[in-house]
């Protein structure tokens, strides 16, 4: 059965509400819904779970049509935030771990006296006593937001001593950093590329990324990965950039590179996302 709106709201209906103006999908429900949706449509249809850049978790069906996917439709499931624990007192190894907020939470940036923490980048080093030292877009004092790298405390309640930059000084700070760590002469391309396994490879794709051949690499700045059943990968590129990866030669070195990555023959399916 292809997969159209009128029929997939008919295999969605126990999975998901109309709340607050948009389809709604418990996170209690997810795997429900795509063992359905695997088994009403079979390989004309996959779903994606994608977080977008506010933090924001959809559930996303496609439609395979021909060589490319088509996105029929997506269900807000929810938010994806730092679990901050209250109790200080009672650390366990999962204070730092993400949660998804149940779809009647609302979003909101973590918010301190004087910041707004809007986006998480990443993590520097790793924990000293609780704290660490990450890369985020932050707002200070109500002022535009900028890239900020400090420490913080575990529930982000304080933070240390650190640096602010706007977008052209972290670019010019890249460029220095690329001349430091690779010499001029240097062949980026003979690098041997870290491998990483088929679960954890949506995580790691931020950094993997950069390590792509040169012919494709910029274009992948802005993508992730969702990985499917057996050895499907859905690529998800920023609107602009999918017609420099969808040609022939680009989908071929793009397959190779994240087949090295985790070791196996993947098949390798593009996605133009307006979410990230």
């Amino acid at each position: 059965m292809r997969i159209l709106k009128d029929n997939l709201t008919e295999t969605m209906k126990p999975y998901v509400k109309f709340e607050d103006g948009q389809w709604r999908m418990k996170p209690t429900k997810v795997d429900a819904a795509i063992d359905a949706i695997m088994e009403t449509y079979g390989s004309e249809g996959c779903v994606g779970i994608i977080t977008n850049e506010f933090g924001r978790v959809f559930f996303v069906v496609y439609a395979a049509d021909q060589n490319r996917l088509r996105k029929v439709k997506e269900y807000y499931i929810g938010v994806t935030v730092p679990n901050r624990k209250k109790k200080a007192a009672k650390k366990t190894k999962d204070s730092d771990e993400q949660e998804v907020i149940s779809m009647s939470d609302v979003f909101k940036p973590i918010k301190g006296d004087n910041y707004v923490i809007l986006k998480n980048i990443g993590q520097l080093s790793a924990p000293e006593k609780g704290w660490k030292k990450e890369l985020n877009l932050v707002q200070w004092h109500g002022k535009e937001a900028k890239y900020d790298i400090r420490d913080w405390a575990p529930d982000y309640s304080c933070c240390g001593k650190g640096g602010t930059f706007t977008e052209d000084e972290l670019k010019e700070l890249y460029g220095v950093l690329k001349q430091l760590f690779e010499p001029e002469g240097s062949n980026t391309e003979e690098r041997i590329i870290e491998k990483c396994s088929w679960e954890e490879l949506y995580k790691k794709w931020d950094d993997l990324s950069g390590y792509a051949p040169e012919s494709i690499r910029e274009n992948l700045k802005y993508s992730r990965v969702d990985t499917l059943s057996g050895d499907r990968v859905v690529v998800s590129l920023k609107k602009g950039f999918y017609d420099a990866v969808a040609t022939d030669e680009s989908r071929c070195i793009l397959t190779k590179f994240i087949s090295e990555i985790v070791d196996k023959d993947v098949h390798v399916e593009l996605v133009e996302s307006s979410l990230l």
